[in-house]
């Protein structure tokens, strides 16, 4: 471009051509907008005017040019207009709460100034982290149902059949003191050795298994381990005191931790709140990150399945704390007992399991303390069933006489003389052929309408509905035999008590 000196250029004289717009003088480029409002016409322009749009522009690519220009003038006046605004605004209000607590002006300023710079300075440290985060990321590929359809189904698709897949987790919720290291054990030793899982479930063995253990000392588990004849196959971390280490939510010491567990097949973590209290972490709602940490650990160390063993809450449905743990679990097991295994040897343990792989009801476990083994106890299993067929079949009659006791009215109660011992009578009636004591008939009755003696009935048209306790719900899971005769014989033991099952064992 031509260079030109501007100094002595009077404003009227003709200009060079090829001058470079952009390196017009700021008073020059305003006299442009001032000629350009006042006379939008080429025609018009001063001579010099019309000299600088021949080359390089045309007219209307300098009126762009001029155009924009302006804009962007009046984009930086308004900015500073709104900038100062702000500043008069967080002045005014400086001055507010300097007044409010009686501070002093300058000092609340230069804190407050310190703190915008905190927090400043710690989103850009979190943008900084998230994009390093984010590089050399690798987003996985997907499966095409094309390519599902015509690939071959996995010969093992359950890892311990009916309880467990094979690439599923699982949260095994225990309540307190009923041997959940104890079972957790149990399933280590079947997972390496392949043997039924409490002599019941089918297991297809994998090569190693790791154990994060919080709950025992290694000395302790040596013995239980030569107790159940586990020779090899685990490796086991005794963590108990230093959960700290194992600090997933720091992607360095995971990346260490997975390099570390690399090589093994499965993942136990026994049990998840000592490792999250820890870290300082809250079970009822931070449980759920945690899980994520350590799927995210276990995919790095390229670990297939994943087994977390929980306390169970108080309520003794569901996991303690956050709700997302039980969400985590592709299959949730769960174990109980009726007294605390680790003072009474005869406390019976319960298992029971469900979810996407898994639906067992609640089983007894035998406990043999020389193997440490549990077995499920089948003896107990065909007890409580033929129990649950005796009440049914008690409840379909006790059904029958009662029903044959209401004619009307909406409650019954002992001032009408219908009470247990009067109702016992009449449905004695009609369980008596069935080889069924009295005394055994006042106990159900007993267990179905409650303390009190109070039978209610609700009126639905012409009929009556029966609103009572049905034995089953207590029954069922029930260790005991909750019917019992007169000499405390258990009513399976009775002679002539047929099957409810069966057309032959009811009355029409």
């Amino acid at each position: 471009m031509s260079t030109f000196d501007w100094a002595s250029w009077d404003g009227t004289a003709e200009l060079p051509l090829h001058l470079d717009f952009d390196g017009l003088p700021l008073q020059v480029k305003d006299e442009v907008r001032e000629l350009m409002i006042d006379a939008p016409d080429p025609a018009d322009m001063p001579k010099w005017l019309r000299t600088m749009t021949g080359v390089p522009w045309t007219w209307a690519e300098l009126q762009e040019q001029v155009t924009a220009e302006w804009a962007a003038a009046d984009a930086v006046e308004a900015a500073e207009t709104a900038e100062w605004k702000r500043g008069r605004d967080n002045h005014e209000r400086l001055d507010a709460k300097a007044a409010q607590y009686g501070v002093d002006h300058k000092a609340l300023r230069e804190a407050t100034t310190k703190s915008l710079v905190h927090i400043a300075g710690r989103e850009l440290a979190e943008d900084i982290v998230a994009r390093h985060n984010a590089e050399g990321v690798e987003v996985p590929e997907g499966t095409t149902a094309e390519a599902l359809w015509d690939a071959e189904i996995p010969e093992v698709v359950h890892r311990i059949a009916g309880l467990w897949g094979v690439g599923a987790n699982v949260v095994f919720r225990a309540q307190n003191k009923t041997g959940k290291s104890t079972a957790t054990h149990n399933v280590i030793r079947s997972l390496v050795s392949g043997e039924p899982l409490f002599g019941a479930y089918a297991v297809a063995p994998v090569g190693r298994v790791v154990l994060l253990d919080s709950e025992l000392p290694q000395a302790t588990i040596m013995q239980w381990w030569r107790k159940l004849g586990l020779r090899s196959g685990v490796t086991v971390h005794a963590l108990s005191g230093v959960e700290h280490t194992f600090n997933i939510l720091d992607e360095r010491v995971r990346t260490a931790w997975a390099a570390k567990l690399r090589g093994h097949d499965i993942l136990v973590l026994d049990c998840l709140g000592p490792f999250m209290k820890a870290l300082g972490l809250d079970e009822n709602r931070e449980g759920g990150h945690y899980l994520a940490a350590l799927r995210m650990l276990a995919h790095e160390a390229g670990i297939g399945e994943i087994l977390v063993v929980h306390h169970m809450g108080h309520s003794g449905e569901r996991s303690r704390g956050d709700s997302s743990i039980d969400g985590w679990g592709d299959d949730l097991w769960s174990l109980s007992a009726n007294g605390d295994t680790d003072r009474d040897p005869n406390a019976v343990r319960y298992f029971a399991a469900r979810g996407r792989n898994s639906a067992v009801a609640r089983e007894p476990l035998q406990f043999d303390p020389a193997t440490r083994l549990l077995t499920v106890d089948h003896a107990t299993i065909d007890r409580n069933r033929h129990e649950v067929e005796v009440a049914a079949m008690l409840w379909d009659r006790v059904h029958e006489g009662v029903t044959a006791t209401v004619r009307d009215g909406t409650r019954i109660t002992t001032e009408n003389r219908l009470t247990i011992s009067n109702l016992t009578s009449t449905v004695y009636a009609h369980v008596r052929k069935d080889g069924v004591p009295r005394k055994l008939v006042e106990n159900t009755l007993s267990r179905m309408i409650g303390p009190g003696g109070v039978l209610c009935v609700e009126a639905q048209g012409a009929t009556k509905r029966m609103d009572f306790k049905d034995p089953l719900a207590a029954s069922a899971a029930s260790p005991g035999n909750p019917f019992r005769t007169d000499d405390g014989t258990p009513a399976m033991a009775l002679p002539g008590v047929g099957n409810p099952l069966l057309p032959e064992s009811v009355e029409a």
